[in-house]
Parts: C-alpha cells; structure tokens; sequence
C-alpha cells in the first residue's frame, strides 16, 4: 500500500476491506469492491464480505479459486497471492445457493487515499486553468473513488461509492491535489492509480484520528471543547476516522 501526497493533508495507506457494497441473494462483498478498480500492486488481495451463516462462499480471482464458510455472523474472508499491473481481471463471488456477485474490469497498480481538509478536498473544477485541465483529463487507468463525508461517534462500515475512469465528465468534482498527484504518478510509473478521495475541509486533526491513537486527556479536553461550542459536526475526535477512514 502507499502512503499520503502530503503528510499534512493526513493522507492513509489503503486497506481494501470492510463494509458490504454489492449483493446478490444474500450475499454480499465490502466497499471499496466495485467494477473498475484498481487494487494493489505487489500486496496479497483480500476479498471480505457476507453470506448466511455456514455458508460456503468460493471466490474466482486471476485463474486461481478460494472457498471459505461463513462465520456465525455470516461474515467471510479469502486471500490470493499477489499480482502485477497487466490486463483488467474480474473477480466472481458464488454460493451453492445461487448467488453470484461478478466485478468487473479490476487493474492492478498504486492505491492511495487522499484525506484530509479543504486542502485535499478543493476541486479540480475549481483550480487553476479548471477548463483546460478538464478537458485533457483523459487517463482511462487513473481511477477515481470519493468517500461520503460521514462523521461517526463509533467505526462504522462505509456505504458503497462507484469507480470512475477519470475523464473530462468525472475529473471536475474530485480532489485537485489527488488528480495532479496521480496524474504525475501515472506519467512516471505506466501503471494504472487508484486514487479514494475522503476529505472533509474545515476540520481538526483529532477528527481524523482514531481514538486509540489519542491521548485520553487530550481526548476528554477536545471532545468538551467541541461539545461547548454547539458546532460540533464533523469536529468530534475521532468521528472522520471512524465514518470515513475506518472502513478503508
């Protein structure tokens, strides 16, 4: 996984799980799964999802098939081992029941998340020259994915967003700092990016940090502060971690 175009945008290495985003007959598989994506290049591919308790659950991926059985809470996971940049894939998901979920056109390359405040969230159709580069962002292996602003007091499972190839219809409203810096990587490295926008502008630090990571004054203390000011929303500790960050 990577890590942040700017460490001070609090940018975090993507972990493909959580979250059930598609479903057929019962079954389900997590966000950020969806046609179009881009997974790790390099790092072993994880497939979480849901089915009826019990159930066996076999998973296709790159020519090679995984089975694992449902927990008591009909929750599933498989592995596969990891791949290289080349041809879109397709991953199908199958229960002996009769559901079936496909995704399809899956490149493998760099993920990155672009997190952070009104400097990662600012717009590319609000930038310098916004026509101009709109109309050339034709980069049919850059693929874009925006998180919903969701702040939450607990880690909750993120609801499912599409993928995009980034062009001049889907470019305007996402991260400027994300696309240039993918743009760039993509130039550099000829291999497809996975660039997951989840920004949220006007909002402190702590908001983006997971409550472990937070000394337990310094969490009490903010949490009051917040609380007094009557505008709370998004500034809470820890709830754009847990709504926004957590289920990556």
């Amino acid at each position: 996984m990577r890590c942040s175009p700017t460490r001070s945008a609090f940018t975090f290495a993507v972990l493909l799980l959580l979250a059930p985003v598609a479903a057929a007959e019962g079954l389900s598989i997590d966000a950020p799964w969806g046609d179009g994506m881009v997974i790790q290049r390099g790092e072993p591919v994880t497939v979480r999802g849901a089915a009826g308790p019990g159930e066996t659950v076999v998973v296709a991926f790159a020519g090679k098939k995984r089975k694992a059985t449902a927990d008591g809470d009909g929750r599933w996971t498989v592995s596969f081992d990891a791949v290289k940049p080349g041809p879109a894939r397709r991953l199908t998901v199958e229960t002996g029941s009769g559901g079936r979920i496909e995704v399809r056109d899956i490149l493998a390359g760099d993920v990155w998340i672009c997190s952070g405040q009104s400097n990662m969230a600012w717009t590319v159709g609000k930038s310098k020259d916004a026509t101009k580069e709109i109309a050339a962002a034709k980069y049919s292996k850059i693929r874009l994915y925006t998180v919903p602003r969701r702040p939450m007091v607990r880690p909750a499972p993120m609801a499912h967003q599409t993928w995009h190839a980034c062009s001049p219809k889907t470019v305007g409203g996402f991260s400027a700092v994300g696309y240039y810096f993918g743009r760039e990587l993509a130039k550099e490295l000829r291999v497809p990016i996975g660039l997951i926008n989840t920004s949220y502008g006007g909002t402190p630090a702590e908001a983006w940090t997971r409550r472990e990571a937070l000394p337990p004054g310094r969490l009490r203390q903010r949490h009051r502060e917040m609380l007094a000011s009557k505008k709370a929303g998004a500034r809470l500790p820890s709830c754009l971690w847990n709504g926004m960050v957590h289920a990556l």
